[in-house]
């Protein structure tokens, strides 16, 4: 949550959270949408939302663990963000066809006006000369291709999409986002993607290394010219009173003797409707003058004492990165 504080991002896409079920979780700051499997925790995708896109979203729905949708309200149109976590490269052909399938369906339902973007972990490496994909890719990816970029890039085709980061000149560093357990193997296999005729309203699209993500997958950030507008909705708040300080013989003791003071009041001559008002108008101004109303608590979802290990890990993460450039430098001084 701090990651996405500093970048100061208002959606991001989340895969293989491991979540079972669907559902919504709440913090202080962020609201989070999960959609997962019922039994297994497997894959998964989920939504982070700022406390400002929570007020602009209009509605969401769980596809499947590997897919999910949600619209927002901007100030030129509706948004429909769509979260995917696609089968690696080595899966069988099927799976594939499947979830290209149903994310085919997912995206041909979306509102015609709508401005259309999908992102995450599609695991496809799209390479940049592909010559039959020129619409597609811009000028600025990485030179490989691999069989779930070419599905990938298919399915741009039919739909009128285009790669986002393809377009955006970036220094190399700034193109991976994904890196191998043992920090040999790079890869560009998270895109984001949005429709053609709509390709203006990105500003940018890059990889932030120095993001912690606590994943061998970076930050990958698309800054949009677009201003997410509120909606407002009725609210619907219930009072509770808590009924548990009742518990305490004292309270229990003031609630019955007020209540039958209370009581003793109402006349006989009232008729019985007015006098089942009257009980009830009794009941709740007693037990608000004794007991009162719950408050709740928000707690935290991460101890101080891990988010002190959070940052040490940033910290050495920093310092891998820097002990790599000075290598490399060294390597080329070396080779000069």
């Amino acid at each position: 949550m701090r990651t996405l504080d500093k970048f100061r991002i208002d959606i991001a896409g989340l895969s293989e959270t491991r979540l079972t079920g669907f559902g919504t979780l709440n913090s202080e700051t962020y609201h989070i949408l999960c959609s997962g499997l019922e039994t297994r925790k497997e894959a998964g995708v989920g939504m982070v939302l700022s406390s400002q896109a929570k007020k602009c979203l209009v509605d969401w729905e769980p596809i499947n663990e590997r897919i999910l949708r949600a619209r927002f309200a901007t100030s030129q149109a509706k948004l429909t963000v769509i979260v995917v976590y696609a089968p690696t490269n080595d899966t069988i052909g099927q799976n594939k066809d499947d979830f290209y399938r149903v994310l085919s369906n997912v995206v041909t339902k979306a509102h015609r006006h709508d401005i259309v973007t999908l992102c995450r972990d599609f695991n496809a490496k799209v390479g940049s000369d592909a010559s039959y994909a020129t619409v597609i890719l811009g000028k600025h990816g990485l030179r490989e291709i691999n069989d779930n970029g070419v599905r990938l890039i298919d399915f741009c085709a039919t739909h009128e999409l285009i790669v986002g980061a393809l377009w955006f000149p970036h220094k190399q560093i700034h193109k991976y986002t994904w890196n191998s357990p043992d920090g040999v193997t790079r890869n560009e296999i998270d895109h984001i993607l949005i429709a053609k005729h709509r390709r203006r309203c990105l500003e940018d699209v890059r990889t932030f290394r120095g993001a912690d993500c606590y994943s061998n997958h970076q930050l990958v950030v698309a800054k949009f010219k677009l201003k997410l507008k509120t909606i407002i909705k009725p609210q619907w708040s219930v009072k509770r009173f808590n009924v548990r300080k009742l518990q305490d013989p004292y309270v229990l003791q003031k609630y019955t003797s007020t209540l039958s003071n209370k009581f003793s009041m109402l006349r006989d001559e009232l008729s019985i409707d007015n006098q089942w008002e009257k009980i009830v108008e009794s009941l709740k101004e007693v037990a608000q003058e004794v007991v009162g109303y719950n408050r709740k608590k928000k707690e935290q979802w991460i101890s101080e004492s891990t988010w002190d290990i959070i940052d040490q890990r940033a910290k050495v993460k920093i310092l891998v990165y820097r002990h790599e450039h000075n290598t490399t430098c060294t390597r080329e001084y070396l080779d000069d």
